[in-house]
């Protein structure tokens, strides 16, 4: 039997751990246990967080049933094994820091322990996940409070699926490890006192059960007392702290909703919050000019202080509802005057906002760019009519040429007039020096040939031998066919000469260009 006496205690056989009635005020005394270092630690495990005895009367026993109990006086007895009951079993408090009651035979089975109800530390050879065949499940809950052991706002759970360690708020992912790896995690920093040991985790999986558990792994020999006694603790604020050696940097001010950084997951917020606001901790001067209201609900932490005043558009900050207050809430609705620091004032959690980003602008931009965009539409359009204009061009020319003594000279906008000696160029094989240097690069030369080629056939001697309009369009998209080979134009500088000589003395040709009329006849 164990009493609520100040000097009562149950110790471990390594002397590490103890177990007895902690008095965290006049009217709040729970059964926990402590590392052996000293009365004023916060202790690794409480058997009755959520029902504290009203007074110095709780006792520890077990009772003719078998069944580990507190008793004391004015209310129910709190029955801590479920109903597993032997009228043959001890109660004892291992060196790992873990109470059991068991069988008090050779097969000592145990019938209830501390580790199967942890909650905010997790301590070497803990489990943290859930056991299939019982549906017992394994996590951490923090405290409501720094000075509360009730049930708090976050929880540190093993995600088997995905292989890592969550904590969460209030059910929403808040933090997360990382995948485990050679029995490490990426966001999980631990540091060593000294650097005299290093830490593993490792993962179990069966049909059975799914946990995580770590050990302590000295570099040398091991160190009596520190080692053994090391755990990872769950803050009241989200913050995962370390016993005695061990340690990582989490703040609930870097999980803002906003980052992803070092492991903090984002949550959905308001729209109004969407312009860089975020909790900062300010020393501000107390204005009663400011709207505000007091929320004195005991079930309520400061880290669900800040979720309420995130969550309402008009909250600028939050506190404690009076001061040495450590549970309900505070609202601010306007903003607070900000004092230096070192002077007397109240250290709350105000919002700073970021600059918003005006729709007006928005609209301005959103403009600019379709502006920009029907521009250069406009301007490739355009690039695209007048290559088809400077080829047409190009062409026609070709066609009424009647100087061949320039046949380099021809310029597509015409200021040199038609000086393309083309039958000639064509006979040699140099027909793509018809082309203009400006053409080159988005031109294919076998279509130019092919264009050349049936040109030089509609300019034929002969009218017969010209291709009607039909054939030419076939001539020109039907690549795989093969042009004949053309004669000599009618349009040549041998029969104007001939021409000239002939009608000599003679009425004098009054055609402006030399050209023969012929009898016109679609083709």
């Amino acid at each position: 039997m164990l009493n609520s006496s100040a000097s009562a205690s149950l110790v471990s056989r390594n002397g590490f751990f103890n177990l007895r009635f902690y008095n965290l005020s006049i009217d709040r005394w729970y059964l926990s246990i402590f590392y052996k270092t000293g009365g004023t630690e916060k202790p690794c495990w409480l058997a009755n967080r959520d029902r504290p005895i009203k007074n110095d009367s709780g006792v520890l026993l077990i009772d003719e049933h078998g069944n580990l109990m507190i008793k004391y006086t004015g209310g129910d007895p709190i029955v801590l094994n479920s109903g597993q009951t032997n009228t043959n079993v001890t109660a004892i408090l291992q060196d790992n820091g873990n109470f059991v009651l068991r069988e008090a035979t050779s097969s000592g089975t145990i019938l209830w322990q501390s580790f199967d109800s942890p909650t905010d530390s997790f301590l070497p050879g803990m489990k943290l996940g859930i056991n299939h065949k019982t549906g017992q499940k394994w996590s951490l809950t923090s405290w409501l409070t720094a000075s509360m052991p009730t049930r708090g706002a976050f929880t540190l759970e093993w995600i088997p699926l995905e292989h890592q360690l969550v904590v969460k708020r209030r059910g929403v992912k808040f933090w997360t490890s990382g995948v485990l790896n050679n029995g490490t995690f990426k966001n999980l920093e631990i540091l060593h006192f000294g650097e005299l040991a290093d830490y593993n985790f490792t993962e179990v999986s069966n049909t059975d059960e799914e946990f995580i558990a770590f050990k302590i792994v000295p570099y040398g020999p091991p160190i009596p007392g520190w080692v053994n006694v090391t755990s990872l603790s769950l803050g009241n604020d989200g913050i995962i702290v370390g016993q005695k050696s061990l340690g990582i940097s989490l703040t609930i001010y870097e999980c803002d909703g906003i980052s992803t950084d070092s492991g903090c997951e984002r949550w959905e917020g308001p729209k109004c919050r969407s312009h860089g606001e975020k909790f900062q901790k300010k020393e501000v001067l107390y204005d009663n000019s400011v709207p505000n209201s007091a929320d004195y609900n005991k079930n309520l932490s400061f880290s669900d202080c800040l979720d309420i005043c995130w969550n309402n558009c008009t909250c600028f900050g939050t506190g404690t509802p009076a001061i040495g207050s450590d549970i309900g809430c505070r609202f601010w609705y306007g903003p607070l005057k900000e004092i230096e620091n070192g002077k007397d004032g109240t250290v709350y959690h105000m919002i700073i906002p970021g600059p918003p980003v005006k729709k007006t602008w928005v609209w301005i931009l959103l403009a600019i760019a379709a502006t920009l965009i029907v521009i250069l539409l406009g301007i490739l359009v355009f690039m695209r009519w007048r290559r088809l204009r400077l080829q047409e061009k190009f062409l026609l020319e070709l066609m009424t040429l009647d100087n061949p003594s320039e046949a380099k000279e021809l310029e597509i906008d015409g200021n040199t007039g038609h000086n393309l000696k083309a039958w000639e160029l064509w006979k040699e094989g140099a027909g793509l020096e018809l082309m203009h240097p400006t053409l080159r690069d988005s031109c294919s030369e076998d279509q130019v040939l092919r264009c050349i080629n049936v040109a030089l056939l509609c300019v034929e001697d002969n009218p017969l031998d010209r291709p009607s309009m039909s054939v030419v369009i076939s001539m020109l998209t039907s690549e795989g066919v093969k042009l004949p080979t053309p004669k000599q134009p009618a349009f040549r500088i041998g029969r104007r000469v001939a021409e000239t000589n002939s009608n000599e003395g003679k009425e004098e040709n009054h055609s402006i260009n030399n050209l023969t009329i012929s009898v016109m006849d679609g083709r």
